[in-house]
């Protein structure tokens, strides 16, 4: 069932009126024209003097005496309020059904509703407006939030469920099986999509910023950098910058569960602390603070880098022996661009691929792809890493759709967002060093055409 609602306020009309009269009385105007609206809407349910109304306690309401309520409402604030209840399932007596949610609902917030609702049945499933009028028949004033479209739609269901249980299963039924068809569709679509661009050669697997990432920074040269600032003298006891690497020193480490982590802890021992959290991330006791979450991710980013790269220094021989036969029988050439069957397998599900077999296909991709052999790296880098950002997003919104653990598709991001950015440093350095060697030929033109003019005197 669902519930809309609405209201004809004379704050709302006071913008556009002289006067809070003339707001008071263009509110009315609108109330007035609603309600004939409901009345004589066209439709093959409209009968020739137009629909009836009914109320809490009458098939056929007295509309002249409603309408003179509404003229004699004075407040500045809601006049009516304007309420559509469409059900799921039509049921057998839509009277008795409004009826039933109104009374209860008056019950619970013990106020007595002064109201009028008309049946429409011009549409596939009938459904009933109700106009309220913003004071109760004790003058108490009548205001409805979201708690109580929440309740009348408990109202209205209970109801169906007691007078139309076979329909209402009916109708959950089909309307699963609908949200199942949509949401195959859609993945059917994106699956299409994703195949389209590898057959274009349009699309790499995202796990792309990786290689991006070792062939910009390659681990063992930041490694390297590293190692290089702990080697800096030590700072003076008690001094400011002792004083700030103790503290630097106590944050690269924290308790969880009484066993200490740090950016010493193992790989293993990292992943299945974060493995842990996930699993139970919805028990808010188990749940660790928000800087030491950071921590974590920080240090199994630097483990996963060590790992790719020992990976990549010390298997990228036996990969290639292994799969070169395979690849010159299988190989297919698309737009100048070679794709592996591998590849299209991984491409297909980037999430599954690139946790199963991460380090034998970063490998031999790496092998295959070279950024230096084309006219612009950096720019098929990012525009890369751009395509694969995007399709991890959809993947993403797939699964958390579907209550799946996301934690390896934001990890992901967050890896794909720093190359992005590696790759900006890289093309704002590049653009620098353009410009830098502009300037000294410009130079040299000068001092060559100085020199020249030197020998004419």
């Amino acid at each position: 069932m669902i519930v809309k609602h609405s209201y004809i306020s004379v704050r709302q009309k006071r913008g556009s009126a002289k006067s809070w009269n003339a707001a008071r009385l263009a509110a009315v105007g609108a109330a007035l024209g609603h309600l004939k609206y409901i009345q004589h809407r066209p439709g093959e349910d409209k009968e020739r003097e137009g629909r009836g109304t009914f109320d809490q306690e009458n098939d056929h309401a007295d509309t002249k005496a409603f309408k003179k309520e509404i003229r004699g409402l004075k407040t500045r604030g809601a006049l009516v309020h304007k309420l559509i209840f469409s059900p799921d399932v039509t049921p057998a007596d839509p009277k008795a059904f409004t009826r039933e949610i109104m009374s209860e609902l008056g019950e619970e917030k013990a106020l007595d509703y002064n109201w009028q609702a008309v049946v429409h049945s011009n549409t596939r499933h009938p459904h009933v407006h109700v106009m309220v009028l913003a004071r109760d028949k004790n003058g108490r004033e009548v205001r409805f939030d979201k708690r109580d479209h929440k309740r009348m739609k408990e109202l209205g269901d209970r109801f169906l469920d007691r007078e139309h249980p076979l329909e209402r299963e009916q109708a959950r039924l089909e309307r699963e099986q609908k949200e199942r068809e949509r949401k195959e569709a859609i993945r059917e679509q994106r699956r299409k999509e994703r195949q389209e661009k590898i057959d274009r050669g349009e699309y790499l697997p995202w796990f792309r910023h990786k290689i991006v990432r070792e062939q910009l920074e390659p681990y063992h040269e930041w490694k390297r950098a590293q190692a290089e600032k702990e080697l800096l003298p030590e700072p003076v006891e008690s001094s400011p910058s002792r004083q700030a690497t103790d503290r630097k020193e106590a944050d690269q480490k924290f308790v969880y569960d009484k066993k200490e982590y740090s950016q010493d802890s193992s790989r293993e021992e990292l992943e299945k602390l974060n493995r842990y959290l996930w699993e139970n991330k919805d028990d808010k006791e188990k749940r660790l603070p928000k800087l030491d979450y950071e921590k974590l991710q920080s240090w199994l980013e630097v483990k996963d880098r060590e790992h790719i790269s020992e990976f990549l220094q010390h298997h990228p021989e036996k990969i290639q022996a292994r799969d070169q036969k395979r690849q010159i029988d299988d190989k297919s050439r698309v737009g100048g661009k070679v794709l592996d069957p591998m590849q299209q397998a991984v491409a297909t599900n980037p999430a599954v691929g690139a946790l199963v077999q991460a380090g034998a296909v970063i490998g031999m991709v790496v092998g295959m792809i070279r950024l230096d052999d084309l006219r612009d790296p950096l720019g098929e880098a990012h525009q890369y890493l751009m395509g694969a950002y995007g399709e991890v997003k959809e993947i993403r919104s797939e699964r958390a759709a579907d209550l799946e653990d996301v934690s390896q598709e934001d990890k992901t991001l967050n890896q794909i967002e720093k190359g992005l950015d590696k790759v900006d440093e890289k093309k704002a350095e590049r653009a620098r060093e353009e410009e830098r060697k502009r300037e000294e030929a410009e130079k040299k033109r000068e001092k060559e055409m100085r020199d020249g003019m030197e020998g004419f005197r």
